[in-house]
């Protein structure tokens, strides 16, 4: 099998409200969704972006000829050697992130999606070498601030949107925002206060700040104040490469810390896991350098230090990694179609959580949750083969 083509598409759709983070405002969704082609005719998929994932994704189309030179004649199933031959290549050219190591992560997982496709299993059986069927324990992202919300109505609408998570999408584990800046700790302690009255003392609750703390005092300050609250985890309170920060953190609070979205690279991983400065990790395939294989590689360092998995987003994609690598101590983050309808018409097949809050994962042949081209089309704004 060899390849023949990488093609890129980017399509953008509006979606029906903004939602912010501690960091951030998300209007449109977008999605940057890569073929590659091979001379037995399979079609390997890889993407990027999504429901919360607002970024000028035309921004790496630059890239697609640059990599199509380096796949074209390339065996997918020597995926690990592509990709370690990229990042040579990276250090020198391109630099430890950015751009390139995002779309290598996506073109990394339609290699794997091509490598499933040929022999007949799912991607999470040819990571692990199980092929029995997986089930994974999901959480239902959301949370997100509409305004400040604070007042009466603010936080009646957040109750409302957990009850609805988990009486009717059946989470035993949901995630909220904090650190928005307008906010403050008053207001995200009591959106946090009414998360907990919502859900009940049973069902797993998780912040994420989206890398917005400056400084440890008033994220710690922050931690304490939500203690009262039982926290499963404190997500992103600072940039990923602030170890100092973390550090402190660590040391001030009991609340495990997750990180990892925003990372790209294996070797900063090992930092954070020899440094005891993550339990939880949200590695990203879609955006890793090395993709499947960089994010197996993050595992076998972390899986002896007392730490799990949480990818990030692209719950399609990150099923078979949390599925092959910590099925029975990791989480799936699921976005729920309230976020953005339109995306249930995108990925049809839905990651429907059982009575016990997991999600059984697909066993068709490669990553087999792909986007419905049919669907995209409309919202076609980019094409690398007009």
């Amino acid at each position: 099998m060899e390849i023949t083509d990488l093609i890129c598409e980017v399509y953008r759709w509006t979606r029906p409200n903004q939602i912010a983070n501690g960091s951030m405002t998300y209007g449109d969704g977008v999605l940057l969704l890569l073929r590659v082609t091979t001379d037995n005719n399979l079609i390997g998929h890889g993407w990027l972006g999504g429901t919360a994932a607002e970024r000028p994704l035309e921004i790496f189309t630059p890239y697609i000829a640059h990599y199509r030179e380096r796949l074209v004649d390339r065996d997918p199933e020597n995926s690990a050697a592509i990709f370690a031959g990229l990042e040579r290549e990276h250090i020198k050219t391109f630099g430890f992130g950015g751009a390139h190591c995002q779309l290598t992560g996506a073109i990394n997982c339609a290699l794997w999606d091509l490598r499933g496709q040929a022999a007949g299993k799912p991607v999470h059986a040819l990571l692990s070498g199980d092929d029995s069927t997986k089930k994974v324990r999901g959480y239902i992202a959301g949370g997100y601030y509409y305004g400040n919300d604070g007042s009466p109505e603010g936080l009646r609408r957040l109750r409302d949107e957990l009850r609805f998570n988990v009486n009717e999408l059946g989470a035993h584990s949901v995630k909220i925002k904090i650190g928005a800046p307008n906010a403050g700790i008053d207001i995200d302690t009591a959106r946090v206060a009414a998360s907990r009255e919502a859900i009940g003392p049973d069902i797993e609750l998780m912040v994420d700040a989206n890398c917005a703390f400056k400084d440890a005092e008033t994220c710690i300050a922050y931690a304490q104040a939500f203690e009262p609250h039982d926290i499963f985890w404190f997500e992103e309170p600072f940039r990923p490469d602030d170890f100092h920060l973390h550090r402190q953190f660590a040391e001030a609070s009991d609340i495990p810390i997750a990180t990892g979205e925003n990372v790209s690279t294996v070797p900063h991983f090992q930092e954070l896991v020899s440094q005891g400065l993550v339990q939880m990790i949200n590695a990203d395939v879609a955006i890793l350098t090395g993709g499947y294989d960089g994010g197996m590689d993050i595992w076998n360092l972390a899986k002896d230090s007392d730490c799990h998995l949480a990818p990030h987003g692209c719950q399609e994609l990150q099923c078979h990694y949390v599925a092959a690598a910590d099925p029975d101590g990791g989480r799936l983050e699921i976005y729920p179609p309230a976020l953005d309808p339109e995306r249930d018409k995108i990925f049809p097949i839905p990651l429907d959580l059982d009575e016990n809050g997991y999600a059984t994962i697909p066993n068709a042949p490669g990553i087999g949750l792909i986007p419905d081209r049919d669907a995209l089309a409309p919202h076609l704004v980019y094409t690398s083969h007009p």
